[in-house]
């Protein structure tokens, strides 16, 4: 996947107060160094970093790209009209098993009752 391509052609682009502030620009933020974060236990822990809404260029069925800065993100992909899939993607190297552990936990923690719907292209 390649991020600085859906960066650019996502449709809205949101960003945690938090991430904003230690990562001014997206090149730092997927830049960062891979991080070990034990799984998160609430869902205020498991809050996105950032999120890319769609649509996006040329991938009519990816909705959104929740990024979590050094572990990973979740691609959120339509199914069809009501339902979705919510597709993991760590980062290589060391921690590669806790990064998986912690978007597993988050995407079972955050993404559970949230509903990403198709938005036209303004």
């Amino acid at each position: 996947m390649n991020l600085p391509a859906l960066f650019h052609s996502a449709a809205k682009v949101l960003v945690a107060q938090s991430a904003r502030q230690k990562y001014p620009t997206w090149e730092a933020a997927i830049n960062a160094t891979p991080a070990t974060p034990s799984p998160p236990t609430t869902r205020a822990d498991s809050a996105p970093h950032i999120v890319l809404r769609g649509p996006f260029q040329g991938q009519p069925d990816l909705l959104a790209v929740v990024f979590y800065i050094g572990v990973g993100l979740i691609e959120v992909r339509a199914l069809n009209a009501t339902d979705c899939t919510y597709e993991t993607r760590v980062i290589d190297g060391d921690g590669v098993q806790e990064r998986n552990a912690f978007l597993v936990a988050v995407r079972d923690l955050f993404f559970h009752d949230v509903t990403f719907k198709r938005e036209a292209h303004a």
